[in-house]
């Protein structure tokens, strides 16, 4: 993860559709954040995640996705670039927060 540069990390529910109003705006945050030079970094999953990083990318910036390996679900969204891959929540949490 070094040399990323400012990095913005978008948490957010993974329950929401494209149709949800908070869906709607963090895809235009994610958008913002991009055209001002920040990387958007996400747990890259569906819903506000998949939001965040479609706004950043359609805008020309750059994704990262902290992904959770889980039995059933948690398959990371379209929109990421770089694609980091977590066994353990505690690993994970730490990646995005730090």
């Amino acid at each position: 993860m070094y040399g990323l540069g400012p990095t913005v990390t978008v948490f957010g529910s993974a329950r929401l559709a494209p149709d949800h109003i908070y869906f709607q705006k963090a895809q235009k945050m994610g958008a913002l954040l991009a055209q001002k030079g920040f990387c958007v970094m996400t747990g890259a999953g569906p819903g506000i995640m998949e939001a965040a990083s479609r706004g950043a990318m359609e805008a020309g910036g750059h994704t990262v996705g902290c992904n959770i390996v889980l039995p059933y679900e948690q398959q990371p969204n379209p929109f990421i670039k770089q694609f980091v891959k977590f066994y353990y929540f505690f690993a994970r949490k730490v990646m995005l927060v730090k």
